[in-house]
């Protein structure tokens, strides 16, 4: 199996759609976020035979599903299970908000991702910053560590970030279109360039 293919063949996900403020207290938060992601310089996929082979047609795009429940603990942390790319993955994080202001936001998201076959563990480092346009608009953008480790492959690392735009559509609804892209500091294929993009709409449904 190629490595650089496990982000998006049931391994971690690179979605990044949340903002960097913490959920009040008490709140619940469930978000439904599709998304389409893929790897560059490449791969595409085969209908027979090796399910992935080398490629130079760019991008190949798979489809892909992140299903989140998120919870206020305090007026500073909050905390998040994730059902990830299409239910074959499940992570589990913790918001910490390092500060707060009408300007804006920032807060460290530490979290693990597991696969459900077993096959592997992430561990994810993101700072999240946050500037309030409007009361209806927030950016959001992300900077982001990963350490990836796959069974039989050892511990890879990326880094990488994204960017989104929260918008209050109504009380009970919010959407965040967002993008993401990664970046394998050190590819097992020297041929392949080892980056990940991942873009999609998030619907937040606050409870």
């Amino acid at each position: 199996m190629l490595l650089g293919l496990a982000v998006v063949s049931g391994c971690p996900s690179v979605a990044r759609f949340n903002t960097a403020r913490p959920l009040e207290k008490g709140r619940v938060e469930l978000t439904v976020a599709p998304a389409l992601s893929g790897p560059s310089d490449g791969y595409e996929v085969e209908s027979s035979g090796e399910p992935y082979s080398g490629s130079a047609r760019g991008i190949n795009w798979i489809p892909s599903v992140d299903i989140e429940a998120r919870y206020g603990m305090t007026s500073r942390l909050d905390g998040a299970v994730t059902l990830r790319n299409m239910a074959t993955a499940l992570g589990v994080d913790l918001k910490l908000g390092l500060a707060s202001g009408r300007a804006g936001a920032v807060s460290l998201d530490p979290g693990v991702q597991a696969g459900l076959d077993g096959g592997f563990l992430s561990f994810d480092v993101p700072l999240l910053v946050d500037f309030s346009a409007s009361r209806a608009v927030t950016l959001a953008f992300a900077l982001q560590y990963t350490g990836l480790w796959i069974v039989d492959g050892g511990l890879e690392h990326l880094v990488g970030g994204s960017f989104g735009v929260e918008i209050v559509v109504t009380e009970f609804l919010r959407v965040q279109p967002y993008v993401s892209i990664f970046v394998w500091l050190d590819p097992p294929d020297p041929e392949y360039t080892g980056r990940f993009f991942s873009g999609g709409m998030a619907f937040k449904l606050p409870l």
